[in-house]
């Protein structure tokens, strides 16, 4: 649904971005698996301890939770309208790490959520889901 511009050529498409993103991706990747190699990698040892502590950490209980609103997110995209999606996740995120208080957060999520869904739409002519 999508419009393509196909007269205005490959660099108009949707999906140029993604492509050279995960081209870039995939060859920071390579890169980095071939000098491992030849440098005989990092030999790494796991043991129980090591996963105990690493999964009861303060940084992967966050991890978890910002996943799992981006996971919540990403399936109710398309059946909830982007602003109010938008403006609750960021909300969410905002007062997950205590950034500011209630209000000035439901401000900003709101002005932030509003502005990329109307620039999107309006100036880039970018259907947001």
């Amino acid at each position: 649904m999508m419009p393509k511009y196909e007269e205005w050529g490959l660099y108009a498409t949707p999906s140029i971005t993604p492509i050279v993103f995960s081209a870039l991706l995939l060859l920071a990747g390579l890169i980095l698996f071939v000098r491992s190699i030849g440098r005989r990698g990092y030999k790494i040892r796991i043991t129980r301890e090591h996963f105990k502590s690493v999964y009861s950490s303060k940084a992967a209980q966050r991890f978890l939770l910002v996943l799992g609103l981006v996971i919540l997110y990403s399936l109710l995209l398309g059946k909830v309208h982007f602003v109010l999606l938008s403006t609750t996740y960021i909300f969410c995120n905002i007062f997950y790490f205590k950034s500011t208080a209630w209000w000035k957060n439901l401000i900003i999520s709101g002005a932030v959520a509003f502005a990329v869904w109307l620039l999107f739409n309006v100036i880039f002519l970018i259907p947001l889901p």
